[in-house]
């Protein structure tokens, strides 16, 4: 049975399924292309955090996100020195989520 998946997928995944006795089909992505992948996966891996409640489960999908935004911060040359300036910014400007606050409207 073929099943199609178009993902970005970590290194050792060809192998992983070499391992089940089936046959893997990829390819190595451009740099343009990795952008756009690893975005998508991030996306993938927020929707599955959604629908999580589960601790442990929430924990294997923070790691996954962490390791997106690893890639991401490499490819769009992004400094933890850069990102804690702009965090430092944002909570100026915005503030955090200590208060739990949800928006439900507003009036024009």
């Amino acid at each position: 049975m073929i099943k199609a998946y178009y993902q970005l997928v970590r290194d050792k995944v060809p192998d992983i399924i070499k391992k089940k006795n089936m046959t893997p089909v990829y390819r190595k992505l451009n740099e343009t292309e990795f952008k756009y992948y690893l975005k998508l996966k991030l996306k993938e891996e927020m929707e599955e955090m959604t629908r999580e409640e589960d601790p442990t489960q929430v924990a294997k999908n923070l790691v996954d996100i962490l390791e997106v935004i690893k890639y991401l911060k490499k490819e769009y040359k992004i400094s933890d020195k850069q990102l804690k300036k702009l965090h430092n910014e944002k909570i100026q400007e915005k503030g955090l989520f200590d208060k739990k606050l949800f928006l439900v409207l507003t009036d024009e």
